[in-house]
C-alpha cells in the first residue's frame, strides 16, 4: 500500500460503497465518484475496510485479485488512539440511544482521525455524522 496522499481531500470508501460499486447495474454516481477519486489519487483504504472486503471473496483467485488491486490504494494507519476514540464515540452515541456496529465506529473514527470524507451506503454513518464531525458522502 502507498503512503497517504497529502493536500487534496481524501476519500475513504466504506465496505458498503465498494460492494455497491462491484454490482454490474446501478450505483452509477457512486462508481463515478470512486473512479474520480482513483484518477485524482485521493482514494484511501483502512485496515477494517480491507478486512471486510477480503473476507467476502468467494475463491482464492478472487481473494488474490482483490488483494492485489487494493494494494494500489493509499493506506490509513490505525493507531491505538483511534481504537480509544472509537470506543468513546460508541459510548457517547449509546448514551443517546444510538447503537452502531464496532466495525463502523472504527471506520468512521479512522476517517475522522485522517481528515477524510467517507463514501458509504450504510445508515450507521449518517447517524454518526449527525453527532460528530464525520464528513459523509451518501451513495
Amino acid at each position: 500500500m502507498k503512503a497517504e496522499p497529502q493536500g487534496a481531500m481524501r476519500l475513504l470508501a466504506d465496505t458498503s460503497a465498494w460492494i455497491a460499486s462491484f454490482q454490474s447495474t446501478g450505483h452509477e454516481r457512486l462508481k463515478q465518484r470512486l473512479k474520480e477519486a482513483l484518477e485524482q489519487d485521493v482514494l484511501v483504504m483502512s485496515g477494517m475496510v480491507l478486512c471486510e472486503l477480503l473476507q467476502g471473496a468467494r475463491s482464492q483467485a478472487e481473494y488474490q485479485n482483490l488483494h492485489q488491486r487494493l494494494q494500489a490504494l493509499h493506506y490509513l494507519i490505525t493507531p491505538e488512539e483511534t481504537w480509544q476514540k472509537a470506543a468513546r464515540l460508541s459510548f457517547e452515541l449509546r448514551k443517546k440511544g444510538i447503537v452502531v456496529p464496532t466495525t463502523d465506529l472504527l471506520i468512521a473514527q479512522t476517517a475522522l482521525d485522517h481528515g477524510c470524507s467517507l463514501l458509504h451506503c450504510d445508515k450507521h454513518f449518517d447517524w454518526i455524522a449527525r453527532h460528530s464531525d464525520l464528513a459523509v458522502i451518501p451513495a
